[in-house]
């Protein structure tokens, strides 16, 4: 649509397009900023970090910064601004491990939020990935028989994963199905359709973000 806007990353080693995000609806603006985010979920590769400010999710120009997986080009987190005329997403770039947790933080900021008086401005730190295995977190692991290190069939294990969201928050947020997705065809190419006892802290880590995603709202 018109303005919609969109951000290309570009190969450092021949110029080639690896990404392209465009924005949801005509006058989102995406890519007004860009910037990298750092290593934001812990996979040992940088993502990105793009706003849209005058996108509209939460009222007219509310703003809103999306995070990207630099490995799968998939949507990791998105920050919408408060109310109409936020802005958010003006400017975005990454903040490094703030808060020493091990993972890549990002400041989004929203000049014309109203939140002590009009047009004073704020900013957000936000940290993506969580600390620690939730409860749910704790009885996937127990469901899904991890800790004995057991192989089992993907599907099975992916099944369960699904069916434990779904019981625990209703419903799944686009954005974690997009990174389940994505974690699908990592493990598929790798284990041949297998997860082992290597693969387990990766599913771990994996099942976390989802979740960590979906209580963030």
């Amino acid at each position: 649509g018109y303005a919609s806007g969109s951000a290309r990353v570009f190969s450092g080693a021949d110029g080639s397009i690896l990404y392209t995000f465009n924005g949801d609806s005509i006058n989102d603006y995406l890519g007004f900023s860009v910037s990298g985010a750092g290593d934001v979920d812990g996979d040992g590769f940088a993502d990105l970090i793009a706003g849209a400010l005058l996108d509209d999710n939460n009222g007219d120009f509310s703003g809103t910064a999306r995070v990207y997986s630099g490995r799968t080009g998939s949507t990791l987190f998105t920050m919408e601004g408060d109310s109409a005329e936020d802005r958010l997403g003006r400017s975005v770039s990454g903040a490094g491990d703030v808060n020493g947790d091990g993972y890549d933080e990002v400041i989004v900021g929203a000049y014309a939020d109203d939140n002590n008086g009009s047009n004073s401005g704020s900013m957000r730190v936000v940290s993506i990935s969580g600390d620690g295995l939730t409860d749910s977190l704790t009885q996937l692991v127990v469901d899904l028989g991890l800790s004995t290190g057991g192989e089992n069939s993907l599907v099975a294990k992916l099944d369960a994963v699904f069916v434990l969201l779904t019981d625990e928050h209703e419903s799944n947020d686009d954005s974690a199905i997009q990174i389940l997705e994505a974690f699908i065809a990592q493990v598929s190419a790798q284990s041949g359709n297998q997860i082992g006892s290597e693969d387990a802290e990766t599913l771990i880590a994996s099942a976390q973000a989802i979740i960590d995603l979906l209580e963030g709202g």
